[in-house]
């Protein structure tokens, strides 16, 4: 963490709207999305972002760090560490 503290969470909206493009390009409706799983999720803010628009959808997160605790927040979100 301190050689990262924010674990990019700066970029989050910049990462999340690249993967809507790509799910778009796919034919994929975000609406029709049940599960979404995010490995490597860091902090989570990109995917935290996402699951308040889409409360319906479970979001789980996976990061090999314990300290990243990403989606303790969210009522649709879990997580799990690697280590």
């Amino acid at each position: 963490m301190a050689a990262n503290p924010s674990w990019h969470g700066e970029d989050s909206a910049w990462k999340l709207a690249h993967v809507r493009r790509a799910l778009k390009s796919a034919g994929v409706a975000e609406a029709r999305l049940k599960t979404v799983c995010d490995v490597g999720c860091g902090a989570g803010e990109a995917v935290k972002r996402w699951a308040k628009e889409l409360p319906e959808t479970a979001f789980y997160g996976y990061d090999v760090s314990k300290k990243m605790r990403c989606f303790k927040c969210l009522e649709n979100g879990y997580f799990r560490t690697l280590e």
